[in-house]
């Protein structure tokens, strides 16, 4: 996500670090809905 030198250098601070880890969160949690929605499609369970 970011370069070594770029954060010895200072360009990001601890709110981009935030909202990097937050970014994480919600692709994870997107792709864990994802998958359960594509399961649930398979088993027939839904349309």
């Amino acid at each position: 996500m970011w370069d070594h030198r770029d954060v010895v250098q200072d360009v990001y601070d601890l709110d981009d670090l935030l909202d990097a880890h937050e970014i994480l969160d919600v692709k994870q949690e997107n792709k864990r809905r994802a998958d359960e929605i594509a399961d649930l499609r398979q088993r027939g369970l839904i349309g």
